[in-house]
């Protein structure tokens, strides 16, 4: 039975509407009316109980993830919040009505100021009412939109129509010729395109995890956008180990998967650099990757390729254009990344809405990076290659994954700028029941123990400059044999090498090869190839053709330029075992490596 408050202990309304702000049922407790306090509390109070004992079952917070994660149910939120907010305010009403009415459901004749205030007070109370539940809805909605734009709904196009013209010049035509073989390497012949294998179990059910990440240069005007950076991250969901793939963007001569009818119609490989492959399937979307939704046609068919060149089952994709790069790492404050090699280009293309280049330097060391600079970081090549760059790029994405915590995330207006960028910039086809199991995933896989692969030539794929030797200026064509038994032996390899290759590339020691024999230039080339496998930056430099001062060195020489074996000692370590020569140390302010390695007659590459 209530009890009502008497004259003698006359409550105030606002106090007991600011109780029933807090929780339903608080201010009716304040009142004394104990009946109804119960009333109101016992709904939320069963809610709160039903979710408290879902979110600590096992299994069941996924599972509650999961379902939250979809439209219907954002949807439902929302709904929920607008009842929540008509519920309480009746209770706070109601609570404020008892308190001024008092003991005998009249007026309790309070002076009229006192009413003017209680009455500021209700209207306070509401608007902080208010805006509580509009501060709740908020993101739910940026979410749901976000959402919807990321996985946009049947019937909406990835990118802009395409140029007719440009659609015209990526008809069918003869695959390029496979360049002559490399006499150094023992013949090794490119395999018939085969159906992609299957990578046995589900990934959420113990398997394997493959996601390409696709860079998009921005979209050109009517011709789409191209994939110039195409990373494909794997991993091995028991063990968590992980591995970074990423294939150079002039790429060509990769398989089409037999059962496509672009198959056949383009000779079983796609001709033409992979960075256009995501253009041409929208273009004749009938062709490319059956059974995919058109919304998804590009990436789709740029997944089954890239798998069916890998031996790969590639799960999802996810798509940044160039400004939702830099959205996203500004969004997260920066990041800082260790810059191992500098970075000059004279040619950047201007970020400032106008055409023409700048001058771009980034020094080495331990850089802090925002948005603009990151993006520089990762696109430059002028004077590098475009497979330096893969592997900056990997090391930007591992940077900006491995600086992501949940206190960056929850600081003031992260969330909101994050979840802006994504939907304005970034497209995927991951479902969203799946992202927070991705999300935990994501976070027991040790980035300092992941595998970098980077397919460069020779060893993946046969170069070819100038006509008529090529059929353009430049054409790089896949060695599908090398490429398929690379990926498919990732895993397998010692995790002692794994550690050390990546160190070395961490490293980022330079190291030249030159020819000291009277012997041809391709032993030469088969060191430097041998080298690289291992993770150094090895190269022939195309200076003097590769010759060293002299022709009649009998075995092997190392030399350290300018301390580079005490700055970087692995390198040194790694060549004087190889080789089985000590590492000489010499200055020389004109050297333009950081090692050098002179081949004598009877020097071998290494294993």
């Amino acid at each position: 039975m209530d009890q009502r408050p008497t004259a003698g202990r006359r409550r105030s309304a606002f106090a007991a509407a600011a109780f029933s702000l807090l929780f339903p049922g608080l201010g009716h407790a304040y009142l004394g009316r104990w009946s109804r306090a119960l009333a109101w509390a016992v709904l939320p109070i069963l809610l709160i109980a039903l979710v408290s004992g879902l979110w600590v079952s096992p299994g069941t917070r996924e599972l509650l993830l999961e379902a939250v994660l979809t439209d219907g149910v954002l949807t439902g939120l929302l709904v929920l919040v607008a009842i929540d907010l008509v519920y309480r305010l009746l209770c706070v009403l109601d609570a404020w009505r008892i308190a001024r009415m008092g003991v005998t459901g009249r007026a309790t004749g309070n002076a009229a100021g006192a009413a003017v205030a209680s009455v500021a007070g209700l209207v306070a109370v509401i608007l902080v009412l208010g805006g509580s539940h509009v501060a709740v809805a908020r993101p739910v909605m940026v979410a749901l939109g976000t959402l919807q734009a990321i996985n946009p709904g049947p019937g909406e196009e990835e990118e802009p129509s395409l140029d007719p013209a440009l659609l015209a010049s990526l008809q069918p035509k003869t695959p390029p010729p496979t360049a002559t073989p490399d006499p150094s390497f023992p013949a090794e012949p490119t395999p018939t395109p085969e159906p992609t294998p299957t990578q046995g179990p589900r990934w959420d059910e113990g398997g394997r995890l493959s996601v390409l990440l696709v860079g998009t240069d921005g979209g050109r005007p009517g011709g789409g956008s191209l994939t110039d950076t195409m990373i494909v991250v794997t991993v091995d969901t028991r063990t968590k180990q992980s591995a970074f793939i990423s294939i150079p963007r002039d790429m060509q001569g990769v398989p089409i998967p037999r059962e496509w009818p672009a198959a056949a119609s383009f000779g079983g490989v796609f001709p033409y650099s992979i960075n256009l492959l995501a253009v041409t399937a929208r273009g004749n979307p009938d062709a490319w990757a059956p059974g995919a939704e058109r919304r998804h046609k590009g990436f789709a068919a740029l997944k089954g390729v890239l798998g069916e060149l890998y031996g790969l089952d590639i799960d999802y994709y996810v798509a940044v254009d160039l400004s939702g790069f830099r959205g996203v790492i500004d969004a997260l404050g920066g990041a800082m990344i260790d810059v191992q090699i500098p970075v000059f280009d004279y040619h950047y293309p201007a970020d400032d809405g106008h055409s023409g280049h700048m001058k771009i330097y980034v020094q080495p060391g331990i850089q802090y990076m925002g948005g603009r600079d990151a993006l520089a970081y990762a696109r430059a090549r002028k004077l590098t290659s475009d497979f330096d760059r893969a592997d900056r790029q990997q090391r930007v994405v591992t940077s900006v994954r491995e600086q992501v915590d949940l206190s960056a995330l929850l600081a003031p207006g992260v969330i909101e700028d994050l979840l802006r960028t994504v939907r304005s910039d970034i497209r995927t086809d991951i479902p969203v029941s799946k992202i927070p199991k991705l999300a935990q995933l994501a976070q027991e896989i040790d980035l300092d123990e992941r595998i970098s692969l980077v397919l460069t030539p020779p060893t993946f794929g046969s170069e070819c400059y100038l006509q008529p030797a090529c059929a353009g200026d430049y054409e790089l064509v896949a060695n599908v044999g090398r490429i398929r038994s690379a990926v498919s032996s990732v895993f397998k390899a010692d995790r002692e090498e794994a550690r050390t290759r990546q160190k070395l590339l961490d490293e980022g020691a330079v190291v030249h090869v030159l020819n000291g024999s009277r012997l041809a230039n391709t032993r030469t080339s088969r060191v430097a190839d041998a080298l690289a496998g291992l993770g150094l930056d090895a190269i022939v430099p195309p200076v003097a053709a590769g010759r060293a001062d002299r022709d009649d060195y009998a075995e092997a020489v190392i030399i350290a330029w300018n301390g580079a074996r005490d700055e970087l000692p692995l390198a040194g370590d790694v060549l004087a075992r190889e080789l089985g020569v000590t590492v000489e140390q010499r200055d020389d302010p004109l050297a333009t490596s950081d090692y050098t390695v002179i081949v004598g007659a009877s020097t071998t590459p290494p294993d």
